[in-house]
């Protein structure tokens, strides 16, 4: 154990000599930030100008406010000028522009028994989109909200005759008082595990913190590699050549998994928690033995450079969650970050990633020894 210590002090040193370290360091810390400059603004792909030619009419009051609260992939801007807006279109500075009536309640009274409105909604746009018939969906869903009231007096009217003698304030009071709670969708993962657009982003975002962290142990296990072709640990002895290995490896992840933890803690990410350091712990061990396993695989120097890159593009494609395709959900469970992303979800499934660790890292001392047994045999 004290030379374990001893081994890791001496690694901790070099590692601080090197640029790659530091490197994918600072890109962590970038992607850090720009995750946390993400949340703090409208994630919006679409733009739109709301213009109301008569502010104080409720029913435009009210589907103006709906729209505001929404903050999901379409930005909603409240623009009080109808030629401004107009030349934000001209210009590209906005997708569309909605232009409510004067009398939109008079509108929606007309609508709901079955005449022409006079004064309707008029859009003006560049293109008509996906985006935008989305949007416009959106606006559906609060005029509606508006217009089932109008609904709801007219058939009261015709399916009620007595109604007629109650005032439609009276019959509006109980149209209040009736509380609608709920949603009619319900987002969740194929585990049934509720899901939100906000979840989504920090999977993704934790996704790609964990493909990092793979990569910075591979490039460490290249370093290590590169430092026994040289003989800078020639003094170690070869049956202790393992034990090094894995110690030189867990200095970087340990590294990581600290600067990793205080990242997605400044960032909003998550909160320090005994469950998020159990989860990152065996993370670091399974990136570790998974390191180690490559290299036994791959051997030189140089195959594991040619390797890098391709290896860096498979965990892009497989784990952060920006492709779908078939064979996805199988071959996603041969690399590391699939079960850090899934123990974030439930800490309980953490176990998963500790059975997949030990079996990499016997896996790997098993390969090792095979190739040990060999050379000895070719020699003699």
């Amino acid at each position: 154990m004290k030379q374990f210590c001893r081994w890791f002090l001496l690694f901790c040193k070099r590692l601080y000599r090197c640029f790659a370290f530091w490197g994918v360091i600072l890109l962590m810390i970038v992607v850090g930030l720009t995750f946390s400059y993400i949340t703090k603004t409208e994630p919006a792909i679409a733009r739109v100008l709301l213009v109301q030619q008569n502010p104080e009419d409720p029913v435009t009051k009210n589907i103006v406010s709906t729209l505001l609260e929404s903050r999901e992939t379409i930005s909603f801007v409240l623009e009080n000028d109808v030629n401004r807006a107009k030349d934000q279109i001209l210009h590209g500075k906005a997708d569309a522009v909605w232009i409510f009536p004067q009398y939109m309640s008079d509108a929606l009274q007309a609508y709901s028994e079955g005449e022409d409105p006079q004064s309707k909604i008029v859009i003006f746009q560049r293109e008509d989109t996906v985006i935008l018939r989305l949007a416009r969906e959106r606006l559906s869903a609060a005029v509606y909200q508006c217009s089932a009231r109008y609904v709801y007096l007219r058939f009261l009217q015709e399916k009620a005759p007595n109604s007629q003698k109650v005032s439609n304030e009276e019959l509006l009071k109980y149209w209040h008082e009736t509380s609608v709670s709920g949603e009619l969708f319900s987002f969740t993962d194929i585990q049934g595990t509720p899901e939100s657009s906000d979840n989504a982003l920090i999977q993704t975002y934790r996704g790609l913190l964990a493909i990092l962290g793979t990569m910075l142990l591979l490039i460490v296990s290249l370093r290590f590699q590169k430092d026994l072709d040289t003989g800078k640990f020639a003094a170690i002895p070869q049956k202790n050549c393992i034990l090094a290995e894995f110690c030189y490896l867990l200095a970087a992840g340990l590294h990581y998994g600290l600067a990793m933890q205080i990242v997605v803690c400044i960032s909003n990410a998550a909160i320090f928690s005994i469950e998020e350091a159990i989860c990152v712990f065996v993370f670091i061990f399974s990136i570790t033995a998974f390191s180690m396993l490559l290299r036994s695989i791959l051997g030189g120097k140089r195959l594991l450079m040619v390797f890098l890159p391709a290896l860096a593009v498979i965990l892009l494609l497989f784990c952060s969650g920006f492709a779908s395709f078939p064979f996805q959900h199988i071959l996603k469970w041969l690399f590391p970050p699939t079960y850090y992303t899934l123990s974030l979800r439930d800490v309980s499934t953490v176990w998963y990633g500790l059975v997949y660790s030990i079996l990499v890292f016997a896996f790997a001392l098993a390969l090792r020894f095979v190739k040990l047994y060999f050379s000895r045999s070719v020699s003699n």
